[in-house]
This record gives C-alpha cells, sequence and structure tokens, in this order.
C-alpha cells in the first residue's frame, strides 16, 4: 500500500515538474507573433512612426507650371490644393489624411487615398480594409483594388509604398523588422510581470525531507498568497526547506540598459536618432532626422502625387505641371539665424527685399533695386539703369551715362 502511495506521490511531482517547465518555457519565449498594434506598443515604435507622419502631414502640398528658361510658376486656385491641404474628405482634414496615409506605408507597407473625382476630395482607405489582386506577367504589370468586395483600379487611387516590388503593395516595417521588435515586444512583457509581481524572482521551493500533503498544500497556500497580496511580500521557511531563484533578478539582466539600446535600434530602422524618438532631440538632430527618414518619403508622396492626381495633358505639355511638398517651412532657422542668412544674401546681391519680405510672409515694399559694390549704388534689374543719390545721378548700364537733359525727363 505504501508502495502504492509512494509511486502515486512521484507521478504527481512528476506532472509539477512538467507543468512548472512549461510555464518557465512560454515566460522565455513570450510572443511568437507580432501584429502591428503591439508594435505600435513600443515606445520607440510608435514615436518614430508619429515623427515621420506627423512631419510629412504638415507640409503644405504646393501645385507649380514649370516654364523653360524662367522661374516656375505657382498656381494657387486649384481644387486639388483644398484637398490636399485643408479638407481631404467631409470627416477628415487634410492632414489627419495625410498623416494616417504615410503612417499606414510605414507600418504596413503600403496606403491608399481614393480619388473622389465627383466631389473633388481624397478619401483615406484603411489598409487592412484593401486587398490587392496582381497579374501573374513580371513585364506587363498589373493590378485590381478590392475594397468591401467592389472593384477599383489603380489610377483611382494615389498609392504611397515602401519596398514595391509592383507600385500598389509593398513591405512594411512591423513585418520587415519582426524579429528585433517581437523580441521588444517580449522584454516589455517582461517587465510587467516583474513589476505586477512586485519585483520578487520566480523560483523553486526545495525540501531536504519529503513533505506530506497537508505540508505541500499549506507551503502553496502561503506561497500564493505572498504573490497575491502586494502587503505580504515574505514569508518564513521552516527547516530544511532552501528558496532556488530561476530567473535573474532585473538589475541583474540590467534591463534599463537594455531599454536603451532596443530604442535606439528602433530608431534606427527608421533612420532616426534616438534622441528624436525620445523626445530629446536638439535642432541638428531633428533636421538630420528629417535629412534621412522624412526626405525619402516626401519624394515618393510628390512621385505618387503626380502620377495620380495629374492628367496625362498636364504631365506633356510644353508646360508641364507637378505637385511639390514645401520642405522649406520645417527646416526654417530661428529667427537670428535667418535673418543673419538674409544679410549674406542681401549683401552678395542673389536676393532683393521683397524676395526677403516674401519668405517671411510680410507684404512687398515695390523696391526692385540691388546693391551695387558701394552700398549706395542702387541697380533696376529690369531697366538696367543705374541711380547713384549721393551725386543724385543716372545712368544707364546698356547705353551709358545719360546726359542732362535725359536725366531731367527721367527724373519727372
Amino acid at each position: 500500500m505504501s508502495l502504492f502511495k509512494r509511486k502515486k506521490a512521484e507521478t504527481r511531482s512528476a506532472e509539477n515538474e512538467i507543468s512548472v517547465d512549461t510555464v518557465l518555457l512560454n515566460a522565455l519565449m513570450g510572443e511568437t507573433t507580432l501584429t502591428p498594434q503591439m508594435a505600435l506598443e513600443i515606445p520607440a515604435f510608435s514615436s518614430a512612426v508619429d515623427f515621420i507622419a506627423q512631419t510629412v502631414a504638415d507640409l503644405p502640398v504646393e501645385l507649380f507650371r514649370e516654364i523653360p528658361g524662367k522661374k516656375a510658376e505657382k498656381i494657387i486656385n486649384d481644387n486639388r490644393l483644398f484637398a490636399l491641404n485643408d479638407e481631404a474628405e467631409p470627416l477628415m482634414s487634410a492632414i489627419e489624411a495625410k498623416k494616417a496615409f504615410v503612417s499606414d506605408m510605414l507600418i504596413y507597407g503600403a496606403g491608399y487615398l481614393y480619388i473622389d473625382r465627383i466631389n473633388v476630395c481624397l478619401r483615406y482607405v484603411r489598409n487592412d480594409a484593401v486587398s490587392v489582386q496582381i497579374n501573374a506577367d513580371p513585364i506587363f504589370k498589373d493590378a485590381d483594388i478590392w475594397v468591401h468586395g467592389k472593384r477599383y483600379y489603380p489610377w483611382d487611387f494615389v498609392i504611397l509604398t515602401r519596398n514595391s516590388k509592383n507600385g500598389v503593395t509593398g513591405v512594411g516595417i512591423v513585418e520587415e523588422h519582426k524579429t528585433l521588435l517581437l523580441s521588444v515586444y517580449n522584454q516589455m512583457k517582461f517587465e510587467k510581470s516583474i513589476s505586477q509581481s512586485g519585483g520578487n524572482k520566480k523560483g523553486f521551493l526545495q525540501s531536504e525531507h519529503k513533505l506530506s500533503e497537508e505540508e505541500m498544500e499549506r507551503l502553496r497556500s502561503r506561497w500564493r498568497e505572498m504573490y497575491e497580496n502586494p502587503d505580504n511580500m515574505a514569508m518564513v521557511l521552516n527547516n530544511g526547506i532552501k528558496y532556488n531563484p530561476s530567473a535573474s533578478s532585473p538589475m541583474e539582466m540590467q534591463l534599463n540598459q537594455n531599454k536603451i539600446t532596443n530604442a535606439a535600434q528602433v530608431s534606427q530602422i527608421f533612420g532616426l536618432s534616438p534622441a528624436i524618438t525620445s523626445g530629446t532631440a536638439d535642432k541638428a538632430a531633428v533636421v538630420g532626422g528629417i535629412k534621412t527618414a522624412v526626405m525619402p518619403v516626401v519624394s515618393a508622396f510628390q512621385a505618387s502625387l503626380n502620377r495620380s492626381l495629374l492628367t496625362e495633358k498636364e504631365k506633356h505639355c510644353k508646360e508641364p505641371l507637378y505637385f511639390a511638398l514645401n520642405i522649406i517651412e520645417i527646416l526654417r532657422a530661428d529667427t537670428l539665424e535667418r535673418y543673419q542668412a538674409y544679410a549674406v544674401g542681401l549683401q552678395n546681391n542673389f536676393l532683393q527685399i521683397d524676395e526677403v519680405r516674401y519668405m517671411e510672409d510680410k507684404e512687398p515694399l515695390g523696391v526692385n533695386y540691388i546693391k551695387l559694390g558701394l552700398q549706395d549704388v542702387l541697380l533696376d534689374p529690369k531697366t538696367g539703369r543705374i541711380y547713384t543719390p549721393n551725386t543724385d545721378k543716372t545712368a544707364n548700364l546698356m547705353q551709358g551715362a545719360l546726359t542732362n537733359e535725359e536725366h531731367y525727363e527721367m527724373r519727372k
């Protein structure tokens, strides 16, 4: 009879060991799949997506007419600009739609804006609501886009893709870097489990002698009470019972250092400095992040707008149109640095006063003169006339000095 009880107890002990090993294995392995929602719980990841998407969304979209041999002409009155800068659709502002559009491109690999040509607006479509069917021809590529069971075509959308091989779908950062992001996410879950247990380490209790069922049950009860009750974080072990930890403490694992390293790696996959995702970046770091992470998105966005929103006639006429995002606004320096740069431009005659006032959003003064060397000799570049205020003399670069009669007539 005692032999049967001993075998039964040994079987139960083995089952307990298997159960403990399974729990530990699951804790070590953590999640094995990563969803975009899980990735967005990583602070560095969501901060990087927000920085890039918000920066691009804040940029005003402008429309220009390219005139050969002359400065491009800026077009102001166009309904497409209203949809791109003010109201994208009845329920979303242009900034909201553009931010969601770029975020989808970064996370999923493709963003979609439906072109409502009847109401002249751009309707944002969630990436998970879009299904793309691509033909098998590697040269003459074609695709059908399905949204809620309705068939559309690529020219019905403004499509922004990342690492695309077909122009309508792409590879998002979540899919491309899932191993790193999953590792960071599992570490966050591990930290959460530690904080919930008050920082106590998991471990095993080892007894030098066999415990009775009553003693085992009492020990289990006291152990559960210690972990479930935050006010009771200690228990007394009887003689012969030892505690062996199964995991290192947070300090031993240097979790804080790991978080800093992980944040730097996540920022790196976006081409950003860790200072940007942590909110401690200076001006130089922000400008660097714009050049490495934002500008590639801006270039791709401009190309998609020109491909989808311009007619073939507008693209291929003698004076073609093109869309451009005004990146100058986010690269503008502070007041002192701007004024110093303007002073250099004015002094070296490649800027005029009204051009500077235009860049500062001020009314023009109608001054068309630029300075020539002596700082008080003025040139009108349109007529070629030179006026020297100190001597009250006027000349023409093409004709030489004016006679007194010509000077008198011009002064009248």
